[in-house]
């Protein structure tokens, strides 16, 4: 069920010891599923849990996606976006500045909900993309 929206934050690394820069983006209708798992290991038991997004294409409304390359291209980065490992996502819509410190850090501490990209799954046939996150 695509009924939740997004906050998306696109890192731009910066270059020779500039700070990396994040641009927002605000997704709807995104379906966002929690999946619990824990793994033993030597130290005991660790969390696993992570969320999984279906973002489709057809939901996107103005919004482009761009791969990650070509979206490192743009100048204006309005109403484009990228899904990469190292990006992140708040579940709900923030109106916050992105001019931080350390942004996501910054982010885990304010807002709920808070998300880091593991791994991004491309598909044609039903144009769509699937984002697992921890």
């Amino acid at each position: 069920m695509h009924d939740k929206d997004i906050t998306l934050y696109n890192r731009v690394k910066g270059a020779n010891y500039e700070r990396d820069t994040y641009h927002a983006t605000v997704l709807h209708n995104v379906s966002v599923k929690h999946v619990f798992g824990a793994e033993t290991g030597t130290d005991g038991d660790r969390n696993m849990d992570t969320v999984h997004l279906s973002i489709c294409e057809e939901y996107l409304q103005d919004k482009e996606y761009k791969k990650p390359k070509a979206y490192l291209g743009l100048v204006d980065k309005t109403n484009v976006f990228t899904l990469q490992k190292g990006d992140f996502f708040v579940i709900g819509v923030v109106e916050e500045e992105t001019d931080v410190d350390d942004l996501l850090s910054y982010m885990k501490e304010k807002y709920d909900d808070v998300h880091e990209i593991l791994s991004v799954g491309t598909f044609n046939l039903i144009p769509h993309w699937e984002v697992v996150a921890r």
